[in-house]
């Protein structure tokens, strides 16, 4: 017997209910007590409701299917920029084992030359590609960056960069500064980066997910080139819950990143499983893209 059928079989002797009159009966067990003295409050905008039928998923960001016909997710390999040259060397090596998105952690400030140097022979009309850096130096290191772009011959409407960022640094001034790549880069985004803060529970990280996405929304910063990035520990249901989560109730355009907070341990092979073990979370959580740290 397929699962269809057995399905049927199984619900076959239950039958359907409206929501109207599911309500009905949910007001009669209340006893009086109004339904919305048991909602969630989740801020000034938004309440949630213990109460949901099916006919709520009409038009509802919950009817989205966990699977996708693109649901094609990003591998991204975290580069330390100390060395331009270096740094080269090791995110060809990285393109070579199939890593899609490229993020340099600038440890310094790289002029026009150092930028040229670092993206030696790489062809971004590609792959993806972040600068991770302070707020302070995001402007100048875009400047460079886009001036090296510009010199090449690619299609700039194709060009997937941004700027990685703590969630913490965004502000209007900084918005603004950005704005200008919008146009000429439709692809340009925003990586707000949540992996630092401590979270105690699923609901404080929804929580300060949704209230960042509202701030930058109210920036006028387009929901399409915002991508949050969370940290993705070692509980493994808890991880699968809060992306999925994140991905139903956040705009359906907004990009959903993972980074590994694997603890380290002496042995590799410890680590692997683990690491596996996350990947596999941020896969079922429906992620964009994910960073996976090395195992030693």
């Amino acid at each position: 017997m397929d699962s269809e059928k057995t399905e049927e079989t199984l619900f076959a002797q239950f039958q359907n209910r409206s929501k109207s009159e599911w309500l009905d009966k949910v007001i009669k067990d209340l006893k009086g007590k109004e339904l919305s003295s048991l909602h969630w409050h989740f801020d000034a905008f938004r309440d949630y409701s213990p109460f949901f039928h099916k006919e709520d998923l009409s038009g509802s960001p919950a009817a989205r299917p966990i699977k996708r016909e693109d649901n094609n997710w990003r591998i991204e390999e975290l580069i330390y920029l100390e060395d331009a040259v270096e740094a080269n060397a090791t995110a060809m090596e990285a393109l070579k084992n199939g890593v899609e998105r490229l993020v340099f952690d600038c440890q310094f400030l790289p002029n026009e030359d150092e930028i040229q140097k670092l993206l030696k022979d790489i062809y971004l009309d590609f792959i993806d590609l972040l600068f991770k850096c302070k707020a302070e130096h995001a402007t100048q290191i875009l400047t460079n960056a886009a001036s090296f772009i510009r010199s090449k011959e690619w299609d700039t409407t194709k060009i997937s960069w941004g700027i990685e960022l703590e969630m913490s640094e965004v502000d209007k001034s900084l918005i603004e500064n950005l704005s200008k790549y919008k146009s000429e880069f439709p692809h340009f985004f925003i990586s707000l980066n949540f992996s630092k803060e401590p979270h105690e529970n699923i609901l404080e990280s929804v929580r300060l997910v949704l209230k960042t996405s509202k701030r930058v929304s109210d920036l006028a910063w387009p929901v399409g080139q915002t991508e949050y990035k969370l940290g993705v520990g070692e509980s493994y249901y808890e991880n699968i819950i809060c992306l999925r989560v994140l991905r139903n109730l956040l705009p359906e355009d907004a990009r959903l990143s993972g980074t590994c907070l694997t603890q380290k341990y002496t042995d590799p092979e410890s680590n692997k499983i683990k690491i596996c073990a996350q990947a596999i979370a941020m896969v079922t959580g429906g992620v964009d893209a994910m960073r996976l740290p090395p195992s030693d």
